[in-house]
């Protein structure tokens, strides 16, 4: 699952954006950083992913803050097996 996801994420941004410079990558504590000031903007509690969700956010994005965008907005939003949607 986690390389389908990268493949999606690397197609979506190569579909939509023609990167013209080379971004350097942000190291995870900065990436993790972010997330959390993105959930207390949001009035979430840092706790709304689980370490292991967190981890596999930071794998996949390969250091691109963009790339930690989708995941992060389109999870909450999805049912998972440990908490579905009525």
């Amino acid at each position: 699952m986690e390389k389908q996801l990268q493949m999606f994420i690397r197609t979506f941004f190569r579909q939509t954006f023609h990167v013209k410079a080379k971004i350097d990558a942000l190291a995870p504590p900065a990436l993790t950083a972010d997330i959390h000031g993105q959930l207390d903007l949001a009035g979430l509690p840092h706790h709304t992913f689980t370490d292991e969700a967190l981890g596999l956010i930071l794998r996949i994005s390969e250091g691109t803050l963009r790339a930690v965008t989708y995941p992060c907005v389109s999870a909450p939003s999805k049912p998972s097996a440990t908490n579905p949607k009525p």
